[in-house]
């Protein structure tokens, strides 16, 4: 009888075996099981639609919805005129707004409302409605978004230092708030590639280590960032430099800083440009090393460039999502 017991003891041990071992690289010292953030942005103001989308590919877990238009007071889900949960066709795609609806965030593990972004004017005052707590915090209760991502361009721009400073000193008196609402909430940091990051290091290093959670750096610079052969060693170069900063700042080893950073891919270049595979098998090869990756969606715009061999890709909006998969399978599966 006792032999039967030891059987069944070291076919249960195996089992606990087999299981640590494949857990093992989610892990973390305190023991939680952390998946890498997956997804991108949405710009959702009036009803575009998100093409990161949980329902396309069951690994995508975070959204970043947006205004993204010119008048900063046009949050996600809002027209021109102010209105919530607006349901007029789309200003891009022509189509009804579906899945970014209300009800189908809480799908995204990660929901962070963002904040700033090209071409968003904030008006009068300092950053104007980019950093208006009360529209804010209104926006965060009626979607219940557990964070929001700084994307710095245009109103909150860091091409100045006092808008680095500004977002600095807006999460400093108000993230005890936003903590109260959900004890996840997160501030995500959006630069332009390794914009000021000596600045941050020298000048804004204890509220940028007390605040930021995550850093996610624009890896691109345009929708034809790809085309350049030698335009991965800048992505290297701009990711070293942040891996230096935070590891300066949180005083940690190489490999932890990593951690603290979100690599991001340009959908439009990554589709359409010949040299993205370099770029495209980096991501793959490395996300993992990260805090994860978030993708810039395909936009149909006027003034976007057309590239010669897109075959009309941006009319036909199942195509869209169908490249986003394409190029979600391959970082991700391949």
């Amino acid at each position: 009888m006792n032999k039967i017991y030891n059987y069944i003891l070291c076919f249960l041990c195996g089992i606990l075996f087999y299981y640590i071992v494949n857990s093992i690289d989610k892990l973390e010292l305190g023991g939680d099981v952390v998946a890498p953030i997956i997804g991108g942005w949405c710009m959702c103001a009036y009803d575009n639609m998100p093409y990161i989308d949980s329902s396309i590919h069951t690994q995508i877990n975070t959204i970043i919805p947006a205004g993204h238009q010119s008048d900063a007071k046009i949050y996600p889900f809002i027209d021109e005129n102010y209105k919530d949960d607006s349901i007029s066709l789309s200003k891009n795609l022509n189509i009804k707004l579906i899945t970014c609806k209300k009800d189908k965030l809480k799908k995204y593990i990660h929901n962070w409302l963002g904040i700033g972004g090209a071409g968003v004017n904030g008006g009068a005052g300092v950053n104007g409605d980019c950093l208006n707590f009360d529209s804010i915090n209104k926006q965060v209760i009626k979607y219940n978004y557990n964070g929001l991502a700084f994307d710095m361009e245009s109103c909150i721009g860091d091409n100045n230092t006092d808008n680095i400073d500004n977002v600095l000193k807006f999460i400093d008196s108000n993230k005890t708030h936003f903590i109260g609402l959900n004890p996840n909430f997160k501030f995500i940091y959006i630069p332009n590639q390794d914009n000021n990051v000596e600045y941050i290091k020298k000048n804004a290093s204890n509220l940028f280590k007390e605040h930021i959670d995550y850093v996610a750096p624009m890896l691109y610079t345009g929708a034809s960032s790809y085309a350049s052969k030698n335009y991965l060693s800048s992505i290297k170069k701009w990711l070293q430099n942040w891996e230096t900063a935070l590891n300066y700042i949180h005083n940690i080893a190489d490999i932890d800083s990593k951690k603290k950073i979100i690599l991001t891919i340009q959908m439009y270049s990554a589709s359409f440009d010949a040299n993205a595979t370099s770029v495209i098998d980096f991501m793959k090869n490395n996300y993992k090393n990260y805090a994860g990756i978030l993708a810039w969606p395909i936009t149909y715009v006027e003034d976007l460039p057309r590239l010669p061999d897109n075959k009309g890709f941006l009319d036909d909006k199942s195509k869209i999502r169908e490249n986003h998969t394409k190029i979600f399978n391959k970082i991700l599966n391949d």
